[in-house]
Order: structure tokens, then sequence, then C-alpha cells
């Protein structure tokens, strides 16, 4: 498989008057053509920040201060703002968190949609707005004609995230970023946009980042999975070697803290104790031992390396060195 986008050693900092919050650390993945690849984490873990890193849309005082991000062999970082608007929107696009923030109110939800259709494909404003109804309705919103000439505030919340992603399919992007896509949405409609995401990825093979808390989403969309804390990638693996060999304790106690709908009995959730890490101090060492239960001298100095657990699987921990105690593998 071609990868589409390779992120190497991607390092984002916000330079706050108490000093330099390092939210994304010597990130690296990829994705290749027609993968989904899911990024997941706590809130704060750095997940979204990463994603906006791609686009270049970090919020200020947010700067990339290290490494590469190569999409379909151009170099994203080296890119000025003007020539960085002829990818975004058009080969590279986003669904973002909120939808209730990210469309204008004042602007129909027809308008926003031919807005990139106009800039960056060679329609004219009639055949933009054909293509706009039937991105509409490809996204399940009813009555599309009608609803091409009304605001956002008269559509519901789900169906604002409809619109939201119908933008973003509209150019027929070869990457799509969806930054929480169903968040807060009742589980029909989350089960809709899902199929939708689905349908994009396996009929016109777009290539697709997920970035989720939701570990049941990114087990239905994802052929991989990455996992972030702290802002670094401490596991990466299939979806199956996510879920049932996961190699990071932090990864099973994620695992452990959500429920099982397949369970014989009912089973008491375990979160995982403790705080995520000040981003203005963080520990040397493991960024994760001060919550972990199995946690090495060692974890409390020196930074792990990503360890080799299978073909396509790495995670960043000591318990996977050679020499490390086997009782503390807490496997």
């Amino acid at each position: 498989m071609n990868d589409i986008l390779a992120v190497k050693n991607l390092s984002t900092s916000f330079f706050t008057p108490a000093g330099e919050v390092k939210a994304v650390r010597d990130v690296s993945f990829t994705v290749g053509t027609g993968e989904a690849v899911g990024i997941v984490g706590e809130s704060g873990s750095g997940k979204s920040l990463t994603a906006l890193s791609i686009i270049n849309l970090l919020p200020f005082p947010g700067k990339i201060t290290g490494g590469s991000i190569r999409f379909a062999g151009i170099e994203l970082s080296k890119l000025n703002e003007k020539k960085m608007q002829l990818v975004r929107g058009n080969k590279i696009s986003m669904i973002f968190q909120d939808p209730a923030t990210s469309l204008n109110p004042v602007y129909t939800v027809g308008n926003q949609i031919l807005e990139p259709l106009l800039r960056h494909q060679k329609l004219t404003r009639a055949e933009a707005r054909i293509k706009a109804v039937e991105m509409l309705s490809l996204s399940g919103i009813p009555s599309p004609e009608k609803r091409f000439g009304q605001y956002p505030h008269e559509f519901s919340g789900g169906m604002c995230q409809r619109v939201m992603i119908a933008m973003a399919l509209c150019c027929e992007p070869r990457l799509l970023i969806a930054d929480e896509p169903a968040t807060a949405l009742d589980a029909p409609i989350k089960a809709q946009i899902m199929a939708l995401l689905k349908g994009q990825k396996e009929k016109n093979g777009t290539s697709i980042i997920l970035v989720t808390h939701d570990l049941g989403m990114a087990a239905r969309l994802c052929d991989r999975i990455i996992v972030i804390y702290a802002g670094s990638v401490v596991e990466e693996g299939t979806t199956r070697d996510i879920f049932y060999n996961p190699g990071h304790p932090y990864t099973r106690g994620l695992l452990k803290s959500i429920p099982k709908v397949d369970a014989e009995q009912k089973e008491r959730l375990i979160p995982i104790e403790g705080q995520p890490p000040d981003l203005l101090n963080i520990p040397a060492g493991c960024p994760f031992y001060p919550r972990c239960g199995h946690a090495m001298l060692i974890c409390t100095e020196t930074r792990p390396p990503l360890y080799q657990v299978g073909e396509q699987h790495l995670a960043a921990c000591w318990l996977l060195h050679p020499e490390a105690p086997g009782a503390e593998r807490g496997r």
C-alpha cells in the first residue's frame, strides 16, 4: 500500500507567558491510500493538535517546531498560507469537532458548501449548486433542495454534522481528517455518520484519519490505530493488535475503562488512576509512569523506545525490553 501521508518526528508547541507547552512531541505515523487510521487517547493527549498541525490550522500561539509532514510527495510544513489553501479543503479536508461553531451562522448552509467548490473546482455556480445539493442528499439531509437555502440554526446538531461532512467531501479529497465526528450525537445518528465515512473509504478510496476518544468507533472504522499520551505515540498497530494484544499499560487502561457489549455479566469499569502530566513540566522518562502500576526505576529516568511487538505492532514501554521482569508485564 502506497502512503498518501507520512508524518515524521512532528513536534508542536504553544509559547505562553508560563513557558513552552509541548503539546505534540516527536509524533511519527503514515496513512496509506484508502486506509483509515485512528488516533486515540484521553482529552488533552494531543490527538486533535496533531490533526490541526497536518493542515496548519493551529490556534494562536501554537507553532510547529520540528518534523516533516509529507502529503502525496509534497512537504506541507514548507508551504506558505497561499499554497496551503490550495491543499486545505481540496485535497485534504477536515470535519471539525463542533459543527455549531464551525458553521458560519450568517450564511446559508448551501453557500458554505458552494465556497470550496467554487474555489477549488472548475465549476459554474449552477454546476456547483447541483453538486452541493447532491452532497447534502448523500450525507443524509432530507429535502436537500429546501435545506440548501436554510441557515445553521435551522438544523439539529446531527444535521449540522452532516452538513460539515458534505462540505468536507464535496471536493472529493484524497485525505479526510475527522475530529470526533459523532461527539454528543445519539446512537442512530452516530451509526449513520460512521456508515457514511466507511462508504466513502470503500467506494472512493478516500484515506481517513479518525481522531477520537471513542474506541468503539475506531474499532468499527479503522484499519490501524495510533495511541497518543502526553503528546507522544505510545503504541500503534492494527485494530486487532490494539484490541486483542495491547502492549502498553496505557492502552490496556483505556480498554478496561470502556463497557463491553458482549460481556456475559456486568463488569465494573476500571478508570485509569491519576491525571495526565502537566505539558509545561513533562516528567523525565516515560510520561505515563506516575499513573502506571508496573513502573520501574528506568521508567522514571529514560524515555522508552518503540519496541516491535508484532509485524505492524509497536509499543513504547520498558516492560517489553528483553531483560524486563516477566512478572511485571501485567498482560
